[in-house]
């Protein structure tokens, strides 16, 4: 097998993509460490001491699977020993990883959402038929890039542009290979890749716009504390995730002979696992705060204000949801 030759043009243009590469994502993966130092104490108390439910092993495999694939995808970039055949299998396991942790936090999206309209089952429909309708369109674009099972290719080739038809992904020797050993990059199936990502960009959209909508109409009502903190921080949430998801498809659909696609894959994961941990999070404390959670920490927080019974129901119905089967 002949090996690729390379323009001193061309080897500096890679190393600088990978260098800047390198750097977001390993502070994606500290941003996530750090994250999850600080809300481990709210977590200890309104998760690891509640009871097993559904919404608590999604919440789980949801943030913690984050450090499964992050650790991967940085053992791609910064390993410049891994061999051309690992760094395929650990690519591929990386994103099936990534791909399921962001699918669970959406679910986590869906169920607030859910809850925060009082368990309508109007929205709880069109929330599934939407996501679902989302998650079957970007299954169908994956699948149309499986020709033979080949998802990513091991490098067979001549030149570093000549990717092989009937792969989304094809894994190439590194023109720097002390800075890293293979490439990731795209094949002929990949035009449509953004697809996937814009299909999750529409469902936290959709998520963001029942949010809002939700939100003034209790704005109007009721002028609380805890009702401003609620929805400013979940609308704040949904906001950064929605941005992140558009970077992502940018990131896709501009020129993809460079290798910058690769730049917010992981950070866009790690976002989702962050934030949608978050949005529970925050829904548990309101629940402790307005006296609907039995939790049997010491010195709980109570109100310290009035409350409104809108509020307290709105609470008691979203920690019910949360604390339960779904």
């Amino acid at each position: 097998m002949l090996e690729p030759t390379f323009s001193e043009s061309f080897i500096l243009e890679r190393a600088k993509e990978s260098v800047n590469v390198n750097y977001v994502n390993v502070a994606a993966v500290t941003f996530l460490a750090y994250d999850a130092l600080l809300s481990l104490d709210d977590e200890i108390k309104y998760v690891w001491r509640s009871k097993w439910t559904f919404v608590k092993i999604v919440y789980i495999a949801s943030k913690y699977l984050a450090f499964v694939d992050g650790t991967m995808i940085l053992l791609v970039f910064l390993n410049p020993s891994l061999g051309l055949s690992a760094c395929s299998t650990i690519y591929t396991a990386s994103t099936y990883i990534i791909l399921v942790g962001i699918a669970l936090a959406e679910l986590i999206l869906l169920i607030r959402t859910c809850a925060l309209w009082g368990l309508s089952r109007y929205v709880l429909w069109y929330l599934i038929a939407f996501d679902v309708g989302s998650a079957v369109l970007a299954v169908v674009k994956l699948s149309s890039s499986f020709q033979d099972d080949n998802f990513i290719c091991e490098y067979d080739l001549i030149s570093y542009t000549e990717l092989t038809s009937n792969c989304l992904f094809t894994v190439v020797p590194s023109p720097i290979p002390n800075i890293r050993n293979c490439f990731p990059i795209f094949g002929d199936k990949a035009d449509g890749a953004y697809v996937d990502f814009l299909c999750v960009m529409a469902a936290e959209l959709n998520v963001l716009v029942l949010t809002l909508w939700r939100g003034v109409m209790h704005w109007r009502r009721h002028s609380s504390r805890l009702v401003h903190i609620f929805y400013r921080d979940g609308i704040v949430y949904l906001v950064s995730l929605v941005v992140i998801s558009a970077t992502n498809v940018v990131f896709f659909v501009i020129d993809d002979s460079n290798y910058y696609y690769n730049v917010m894959l992981e950070p866009q994961r790690i976002a989702h696992a962050v934030l949608s941990a978050h949005l529970i999070l925050n829904v548990r404390e309101i629940g402790a705060q307005n006296g609907r959670m039995g939790y049997s920490q010491a010195g709980s927080a109570s109100v310290s204000e009035p409350v409104s019974l809108q509020m307290k129901t709105m609470a008691s119905t979203l920690t019910r949801t949360i604390d339960t089967e779904v």
